[in-house]
């Protein structure tokens, strides 16, 4: 049986524990760009690289007053 080294056992959890968090943080943004009080077109609801682009250029045109605009945005920039 092969032993891992602690430092690289340490470095599979910490990269474990960055790709839960990034999935989470998406589904999250799912979460929110699935409100429909948001002023978004359906097609851009879907969190892509290229939908995620469009809703940091675009979110605020018609949704500057909602609610979880800011967390949206938040979100998208960490997602990216």
């Amino acid at each position: 049986m092969q032993m891992i080294k602690t430092n690289t056992l340490s470095q599979i959890f910490k990269e474990h524990n960055i790709e839960v968090d990034r999935i989470s943080k998406i589904r999250t943004l799912q979460t929110f760009l699935n409100d429909t009080t948001l002023d978004i077109p359906l097609m851009r609801r879907l969190v892509t690289t290229e939908n995620v682009r469009w809703i940091l250029r675009n979110v605020l045109v018609n949704n500057a007053e909602h609610i979880n605009v800011n967390r949206i945005i938040k979100l998208s920039k960490e997602v990216i």
